[in-house]
């Protein structure tokens, strides 16, 4: 099927963002603005998400704008994502899972001599998805009364963007994006009391987010096959609107609405990465600014300013049509360390993990990503929890040629 055709379906019956289903997974995702996006897409989430200067082409690069000039070709990307994850606190465990479209990009290479290109799209920025449950013990009295509450958490923030690409020199690309964040956080605070004359309480909370920033990259290849990446993304502001409705049998039910402003999570990303016959090697180092954020969404919890580091291979496939099959896939590993923005209690929160994939051509501009991601976030300290998580994500990429690069005049 063309590109046009899908991109006629995607216009005509749309791309739901939200979640296709939901049975809870991420647990530290209740803090904050939830689960940051790092990695990008199947393709670099399978070499522990390093893509700052790791040039794909049958892939569309949502870490530094500078990658979309070595394109090729005219491409749409879409993809769903699926998530596993086994929380184990000192008292409890529990199996929970969830999954995800993982946007639609499509980009338009104008002309390949120029690295000219345009790229719009809508892409998750953060997810939110968890499911916890607390016994509680209240003394009344003398009157001992048991219960349990619930936190359910769901939701996220995307980015509906706009941006181009151009290769300034042979060996210097520029590229940026100016993006809109949007999207709605839900919180929903349940508590049931045992006893016969016990009620529920419940609070249902809505964050809904709007506001704009930008993003600049840029790539340098000093020497034959070594690229060098950077990138600054900025969110000035962004305001949130509140509603909170608190339901109980005791007092009449009441709806409280409010709206505040705050800054979102910036980063700063270096990378670099180097082809050596078949095999291209890269590193990341990313810097997550989040310490001015003052949306607090949770008690006992401190935003900081974070960090990523992450490392990553792809043996490339044979391009050749004639190839053998397993020839022309190419295969990825990856890991990757981050201290994540916040503190619970006092204690950081980081994340670890390593990745594997691959890209499997259905033919000689269609492609199927598969990268898979197995980690452990968070501690047991100060009452907290262990949280190890397996990621699955695949996404079709399918290109065509659209545009035959300008004539140049000598």
């Amino acid at each position: 099927m063309k590109i046009k055709q899908i991109l006629s379906l995607i216009i005509t019956f749309g791309i739901s963002m939200s979640i296709a289903f939901a049975q809870g997974g991420s647990n530290y995702s209740v803090v904050g603005i939830g689960d940051l996006d790092f990695g990008g897409k199947a393709a670099y989430q399978s070499m522990g998400g390093t893509s700052i200067a790791m040039p794909m082409a049958n892939s569309i690069n949502m870490a530094n704008p500078a990658l979309w000039s070595k394109n090729i070709q005219t491409r749409l990307l879409t993809g769903y994502d699926f998530n596993q994850h086994f929380n184990q606190s000192a008292d409890n465990s529990l199996y929970q899972n969830n999954g995800q479209l993982n946007g639609v990009i499509a980009l338009f290479q104008v002309d390949t001599s120029l690295g000219l290109s345009f790229t719009l799209g809508i892409n998750p920025y953060s997810k939110v998805n968890y499911y916890i449950t607390d016994k509680i013990k209240i003394d009344n009295n003398g009157s001992i009364l048991t219960g349990n509450t619930e936190y359910k958490g769901s939701g996220g923030l995307n980015k509906g963007f706009l941006g181009a690409a151009i290769k300034v020199f042979s060996n210097l690309s520029i590229g940026a994006e100016l993006f809109s964040t949007f999207g709605t956080i839900k919180q929903e605070i349940k508590t049931d009391i045992d006893d016969y004359y016990g009620y529920t309480y419940n609070r249902k909370s809505s964050f809904d987010f709007s506001g704009m920033g930008y993003k600049f990259g840029v790539l340098y290849s000093p020497i034959e096959n070594l690229n060098v990446g950077f990138y600054l993304e900025q969110q000035p502001e962004i305001d949130i609107d509140k509603t909170t409705k608190y339901d109980n049998p005791v007092s009449k039910d009441s709806i409280e609405t409010s709206t505040i402003t705050s800054v979102l999570p910036n980063s700063i990303g270096f990378g670099a990465s180097y082809l050596s016959g078949k095999f291209l090697l890269g590193a990341d180092f990313t810097m997550i600014q989040a310490k001015d954020m003052n949306l607090q969404m949770t008690t006992n919890t401190e935003f900081v300013d974070g960090m990523r580091f992450s490392v990553g291979m792809a043996r490339i496939g044979n391009p050749n049509r004639s190839a053998d099959f397993e020839d022309k896939i190419t295969y990825k590993l990856g890991a990757f360390f981050q201290n994540e923005y916040y503190k619970i209690r006092g204690e950081q929160i980081s994340e670890m993990g390593f990745s594997f994939g691959a890209s499997f051509p259905l033919s000689i501009s269609s492609i199927i990503d598969a990268g898979f991601v197995l980690g452990k976030r968070g501690t047991s300290n100060s009452g907290l929890i262990d949280e190890y998580f397996g990621k699955m994500y695949i996404d079709l990429s399918i290109g065509e040629n659209w545009f035959k690069p300008f004539k140049v005049n000598y």
